[in-house]
């Protein structure tokens, strides 16, 4: 699964940025500057934070970190894929984040 993330990120950098939290490294004050996380979305936070980074200053650092898929496991992969679609789509409204049916995604976990 990392070859297939990191290339969505790589390919995110000419539309709009896309990171996920436990990858993102951004100087503290330019995070309060974009609002921080939205504390009241239930997942995604991180995906809604980096859309509002000007891609021109978007960057991907050469490396790998690994991590166990065990969300995947739990959940299946056609479940995580819709997921990330969903995401995708909805991208723009915070409200969707915010929705009670989306603490799934932790319970699962």
């Amino acid at each position: 699964m990392y070859g297939s993330n990191n290339l969505v990120q790589r390919l995110s950098r000419f539309h709009k940025p896309f990171a996920t939290g436990m990858f993102m490294l951004m100087d503290k004050q330019r995070f309060d500057e974009l609002g921080g996380f939205d504390e009241l979305a239930l997942y995604a936070e991180d995906y809604q934070l980096t859309r509002q980074i000007d891609r021109e200053r978007f960057r991907i650092i050469r490396g790998g970190i690994y991590s166990t898929n065990r969300r995947f496991q739990k959940m299946g992969y056609w479940k995580i894929l819709r997921f990330f679609l969903k995401t995708a789509l909805n991208s723009g409204k915070a409200n969707y984040f915010r929705r009670p049916e989306h603490r799934a995604y932790w319970e699962s976990y």
